[in-house]
């Protein structure tokens, strides 16, 4: 957007996705699959083993004047999960009740728990939200100076949501909708309290899920903008350092109160920081550091460390100018286990609080009112270099029995779960050559397909995959 509207901000072009996807797939029957290269504005390498280095093209390009390159950057992100709770200013929080009134919390409030996440609400049917006060350090991340990013992620049972286990099968209102929201306040009135006529939303998440997702960003900066905003569109001048974040949860559908019926809530407020470090195996080098509208080409090298662990990784370059204009280049990784004659048992790890990536987190992203597959999904590589490898047991185990984890084995097979009819069965690469997911009545391509749920939930899923040939595979 900057480079249309304000001119001179390079854009950045690669083909590497094309060329990555279209060599993978291009020796199968795919009609879709177009010979012209397509450009597209980020950096994907294709599936590259431990120890080896992936290098990519870059185009650099002004759509009119010149740039000069003044900085390269290249980041990552190491990721911190933490309970939410020592960030929250419960004795100043309030609920805001459907006639409009509101009572403290401490009202409302059932159980404060040890582990540092878990609130737990006792809801009467006419709560609207629930306003919480948070402590200013939350704007500070873990370790100043270091640029990061946060995100705040809320949770709660899905047999709250939906006890009878059927909005799948039967598309409708779940019994519980909740959403939550991020603001920025200043007590403008000087009266002590942060009221929503005195806040700033700076982002939300409100889905048919029991699982809510708050991207910030980095709430310094978003300080810094609400300040500016309130001063050149109010003239009110406040100072950034005097923000206050402030958690919204909001009641948006309460079966339980409709039918008069108090529920106890358990809430997991949760808080990632995404800290912002240099990524020294990412290297770009450019033909020229003045930009053009002719372009500019820079090689992009990513050297994958011997003991990496399976998964897709991601980077980004940043490309700083003399006049301050930047260009941000997403990069994606898909670093992948080998499966040799020496093989055995490989072990993919599991999730940690504290990780350089959330390759093992399975957060839950997903929506009931949209498509089954809009999952937060998280994807391993598998190179077979054994040719005398015929299948591969796949076993994925986690923690709750409150929740299911589906999966699934894609590679170069017949797609036999995704076909509705045997005329449409061919060899391809990217079939689903072995599932377990919760679905029943059909195939994975057809009509009418309806989630199933297992309750309680086992904590362990095993599936045996065909291996056809050798080559790149995908559990996901």
């Amino acid at each position: 957007m900057k480079a249309v509207l304000e001119g001179g901000v390079p854009i950045a072009l690669s083909t590497s996705v094309y060329d990555n996807v279209y060599g993978l797939l291009s020796g199968y029957s795919y009609q879709f699959l177009a010979p012209n290269p397509v450009e597209d504005t980020q950096i994907y390498t294709g599936v590259v083993k431990p120890g080896e280095t992936a290098v990519e093209s870059l185009t650099l390009k002004t759509l009119s004047g010149e740039a000069e390159v003044a900085a390269v950057k290249a980041y990552w992100f190491h990721v911190v999960r933490k309970g939410l709770l020592d960030y929250l200013d419960l004795d100043n929080a309030y609920v805001i009740l459907a006639d409009g009134s509101t009572v403290p919390l401490s009202e409302r409030l059932a159980g404060v728990g040890e582990d540092g996440s878990t609130l737990t609400l006792l809801l009467q049917g006419d709560e609207r939200r629930i306003i919480v006060p948070m402590k200013q350090e939350y704007l500070q991340g873990l370790a100043k100076p270091l640029e990061y990013e946060n995100e705040i992620i809320v949770s709660f049972p899905y047999s709250l949501m939906d006890p009878e286990r059927t909005y799948g099968p039967s598309p409708g209102l779940p019994y519980l909708i909740l959403g939550a929201e991020f603001h920025l306040g200043f007590d403008l009135d000087g009266d002590g309290t942060i009221t929503l006529g005195e806040t700033a939303r700076v982002n939300y998440d409100i889905r048919y899920a029991n699982t809510l997702h708050v991207e910030i960003g980095n709430p310094e900066s978003q300080a810094e903008e609400v300040a500016m905003w309130l001063a050149e569109r109010w003239g009110i001048e406040v100072a950034p350092e005097d923000a206050v974040p402030v958690l919204d949860l909001r009641v948006l559908f309460n079966v339980y109160g409709l039918i008069g019926q108090q529920i106890e809530l358990p809430l997991r407020l949760e808080t990632e920081f995404l800290h912002r470090l240099p990524a020294s195996e990412l290297s770009v080098s450019l033909s020229s550091t003045t930009v053009t509208p002719e372009g500019v080409e820079a090689e992009v090298a990513i050297q994958v460390p011997e003991d990496a662990s399976p998964g897709v990784y991601q980077y980004y370059i940043e490309i700083v100018y003399s006049d301050g204009g930047k260009t941000l280049v997403p990069v994606s990784v898909p670093v992948a286990a080998v499966v040799d004659s020496e093989s055995g048992v490989i072990d993919f790890g599991g999730f940690t609080e504290e990780a350089p990536y959330r390759q093992y987190a399975v957060s839950g992203k997903f929506d009931w009112s949209w498509r089954y597959e809009s999952g937060d999904w998280r994807t391993f590589p598998v190179v077979f270099e054994d040719p005398t490898v015929r299948a591969v047991v796949v076993a994925v185990e986690w923690q709750s029995p409150a929740t299911a984890i589906d999966v699934a084995v894609g590679g170069p097979g017949y797609n036999y779960l995704a076909a509705d009819t045997e005329e449409d069965i061919a060899y391809l690469y990217g079939s689903v050559v072995a599932a377990k997911m919760a679905y029943h009545g059909g195939a994975l391509g057809g009509g009418g397909l309806v989630p199933y749920y297992e309750t309680p939930s086992k904590t362990k899923t095993v599936v045996l995959a065909p291996v056809f040939e050798a080559g790149t595979h995908t559990g996901w």
